[in-house]
């Protein structure tokens, strides 16, 4: 499947199933928005090992009501609607 034009956002994607899902995604064409609540290394190693371009870090903690709709916001800002929402 191709997710080429698509904006996906992950939540925990810094590190393992997150970052697997990540990457496929990107690998499939897709722009990924790599939600992470505190590790920012671990998000930006993610960052870099996505293929293709549009990528990006958002630094919010969805255990909170108003970090999940920041998040929404500021993702929606960026590319302008989510395709795909994966809450990992």
């Amino acid at each position: 499947m191709n997710f080429k034009n698509k904006n996906v956002l992950i939540t925990g994607a810094s590190r393992g199933i997150g970052k697997a899902t990540a990457i496929a995604f990107a690998d499939k064409g897709a722009c990924v928005g790599i939600n992470y609540r505190s590790n920012t290394e671990e998000a930006k190693k993610t960052l870099a090992n996505l293929t293709g371009e549009g990528h990006r870090l958002f630094q919010y903690d969805v255990s909170k009501k108003e970090d999940t709709k920041a998040l929404i916001e500021d993702f929606v800002a960026h590319y302008g609607r989510i395709d795909v929402l994966v809450n990992n």
